[in-house]
């Protein structure tokens, strides 16, 4: 029994926040065992509805684990992307060999490190990557361009690294949410579940929803230019009201906005190039051949008042239309805390 995708929607009950999951089954391989119908819960935590500057959590992340900081990751066209390894400790001090989980995000590793330490500390080995021209990593930063072969080179990279069993997993939130099916539709062998959550669609819910430009792009790319954060401009918001109120007062065009804040930008001319789904965005996104030939169990996830929840619902119902015509569905609801959730990842990724 192969799981083809599981559909996270997020809702309140009482004081408690929990998630209905429709799992979405696909009597496709007979061989994978039926706890594969449950996914990598765990990794669900602390990615629901975040901004594209996800907090810290937990506040404390634990210690117990060791760190590899500017691990180089070689892509097929000789551009090296910076890794950051939490590896769970050995009582002899060798390298484990477990299942590899990573983050591939323009927002600077260290943004996800207290996951990262988690993850480690509890027996995955975690790997915080930055994009490519993002953090330490080399190359040019252009939005969604290059991550599906860069998403697919790192699974393949990490999967033949010593401390990793064969199984590589992807994990995170909007940006993070959209480079993972980025990568899957390149069908990477190695890559065993990816856990999108309120995945960002390009050329539908960003950078223009509705084909019209928004000034949050700007916003957004001069948070993201460079190669290093820029978190206490990118969160000042009574200079952006001012600024994008002075605009408007000023009549000025749309297309002047970037130079007009004082970070002319490339990537903002870009976008108004394409305001609409067109063949550049296309490139960036599953085929319905490639969704016809994703095997990788998924658990995307989303809720009712995520700004990319459009984005998530579209890779859903794009796979579903292209998957098998034998499906089931079968509703849970689960409480929202670690310790059940984690049995679920726990049973998927180590199954043999």
């Amino acid at each position: 029994m192969g799981v083809r995708c599981v559909y996270a929607s997020l809702f309140r009950a009482g004081k408690n926040p929990c998630f209905a999951v429709a799992v979405h089954l696909q009597y496709r391989d007979m061989k994978r065992p039926p706890s594969v119908a449950v996914l990598s819960a765990l990794l669900a935590t602390n990615i629901i509805a975040q901004s594209p500057t996800p907090a810290p959590s937990p506040e404390q992340p634990p210690s117990d684990y060791n760190l590899r900081c500017g691990v180089k990751i070689p892509m097929r066209d000789k551009v090296e992307l910076n890794a950051t390894l939490y590896l769970p400790r050995t009582p002899d001090g060798s390298l484990p060999k477990t299942p590899v989980i990573f983050t591939l995000t323009p927002y600077i590793s260290d943004t996800y490190h207290a996951r990262g330490a988690y993850f480690a500390s509890h027996g995955y080995v975690f790997a915080l990557v930055d994009v490519r021209g993002r953090g330490n990593s080399g190359g040019e930063f252009e939005p969604f361009a290059n991550e599906p072969r860069d998403g697919h080179d790192v699974v393949e990279w990490l999967a033949k690294q010593p401390f990793c069993d064969g199984k590589v997993a992807m994990w995170g939130g909007s940006y993070a949410g959209f480079d993972q099916w980025a990568t899957a539709k390149e069908l990477p062998p190695h890559l065993a579940t990816i856990v999108p959550a309120a995945a960002a669609h390009p050329g539908l819910d960003f950078p223009s929803p509705n084909n019209i430009g928004v000034s949050y792009d700007v916003q957004w790319l001069t948070f993201t230019s460079g190669h290093t954060p820029q978190n206490n401009l990118f969160g000042d918001e009574k200079f952006w009201r001012a600024k994008f109120l002075d605009a408007y007062k000023k009549h000025l065009p749309f297309k002047s906005l970037d130079s007009f804040v004082g970070n002319p930008s490339a990537n903002f001319q870009r976008f108004l190039k394409h305001p609409m789904a067109d063949a550049y965005y296309d490139a960036m996104l599953p085929t319905r051949e490639q969704f016809q030939k994703m095997a990788t169990p998924i658990l995307t996830i989303t809720g009712q008042y995520d700004g990319d929840e459009l984005g998530a619902l579209m890779y859903y119902r794009n796979h579903l239309a292209n998957a098998s015509p034998r499906v089931e569905w079968i509703i849970r609801k689960f409480a929202w805390h670690d310790h059940q959730l984690g049995f679920f990842w726990s049973r998927f990724m180590k199954e043999s």
